[in-house]
């Protein structure tokens, strides 16, 4: 009972501190309106900055040949090719008829058809849009770009949503 009126009079010692307004302050529909579109505002400038980063990113591990620029498929297909390449040279130095450079001829056959596989796999990947069609680079630049159409869409609806209310 004690603790119940003590909380009463610290609330009417408020209000009283603060005036009828102060004491219990509500954000009308308007305010709240344009405070979402504030903040909606404020963080495209941040999204699209962070596009700008992460498609500079994607250049340039383009260009020096980094892993994060290259696609699961992509990988395969490349490391089937090293794969080609270190047999066929193994085969050169070999001695004519040896047990070793028939059996290298045999693993040749099959990395062969492995990297047919694999860049068939790639384009119907690619043909399809597949995440294994597409880098970790490729993926942050259309998160980002996600983001910033869902921003605008977002501010547009905000826009709309303060139009309404002050009318």
């Amino acid at each position: 009972m004690k603790t119940a009126l003590h909380l009463t009079s610290l609330a009417i010692a408020t209000m009283m501190s603060l005036g009828p307004l102060g004491a219990w302050a509500q954000t009308t529909r308007v305010q709240e309106d344009q405070a979402q579109l504030k903040s909606d505002q404020g963080a495209l400038p941040r999204d699209k900055a962070q596009l700008t980063t992460d498609q500079a990113r994607l250049r340039s591990d383009k260009a020096h040949g980094e892993m994060a620029a290259q696609s699961p498929d992509a990988m395969r297909v490349a490391n089937d090719k090293q794969d080609i390449h270190g047999l066929k040279k193994d085969i050169r130095h070999e001695k004519r008829h040896s047990a070793q450079r028939k059996e290298d001829r045999a693993e040749l056959k099959g990395e062969k058809a492995k990297l047919a596989h694999d860049q068939t796999q790639m384009r119907s990947d690619n043909r399809h849009g597949r995440m294994a069609a597409t880098s970790a680079d490729a993926e942050k630049v259309y998160q980002d770009k996600q983001v910033i159409k869902g921003e605008k869409k977002d501010i547009a609806a905000d826009h709309a949503a303060v139009k309404a209310d002050t009318k």
